[in-house]
C-alpha cells in the first residue's frame, strides 16, 4: 500500500455520509461492504454469492462493538481515493475502542486477455541460440 497524501476528511463515513447521497441506498454498512464483495471491481463480474457476501460483511463489522465504532471506506460507486498502485481498490476500515480491522480489494484492469495454459518460456540462451544459428 501507498498512502497519497489522504486525510481524514478524504475517507467516507459509511454511518454519516451516505445518507446524504440520495443515489445511494445503503441500509447499512455491511450492505454496502456486501454489495462490493459480489462483484470484481474492474469488469463486475460475480466474485462471491450475494449470501456469502452478506455474511462475510456481517461477520467483519460484528467483530467491532467496544464504544465508539467507525465505519470508513475510500469508495462510493465508482468514484474513489485509492491507496494502493492497482487499477482499481476499495478498502473498509472498522475500529472500536480496542481493535482496528481493514479489509482491502484490489482489482487490475488487464490490457489483453489472460492465456490459457502453460506460458511458453524465453530464456537469453534461446534468443542467443537462435542468433548463432543465422
Amino acid at each position: 500500500m501507498r498512502p497519497n497524501g489522504a486525510t481524514q476528511d478524504d475517507w467516507i463515513d459509511l454511518e454519516w455520509d451516505i445518507p446524504k447521497h440520495s443515489r445511494y441506498h445503503w441500509v447499512d454498512p455491511a450492505s454496502h461492504l456486501a454489495k462490493r464483495l459480489e462483484r470484481t471491481l474492474a469488469y463486475g463480474s460475480r466474485w462471491l454469492e450475494s449470501v456469502e457476501a452478506t455474511q462475510l460483511a456481517q461477520d467483519f463489522y460484528g467483530l467491532f462493538s467496544a464504544g465508539k465504532v467507525s465505519r470508513l471506506t475510500n469508495r462510493l460507486g465508482n468514484a474513489s481515493n485509492p491507496i494502493t498502485e492497482y487499477t482499481f481498490d476499495a478498502v473498509y476500515v472498522a475500529m472500536d475502542d480496542a481493535l482496528i480491522g481493514v479489509i482491502l480489494i484490489c482489482d487490475e484492469e488487464l490490457a489483453a486477455p489472460l492465456h490459457e495454459g502453460p506460458v511458453p518460456a524465453r530464456s537469453s540462451r534461446t534468443a542467443a541460440g537462435k542468433r548463432a544459428a543465422r
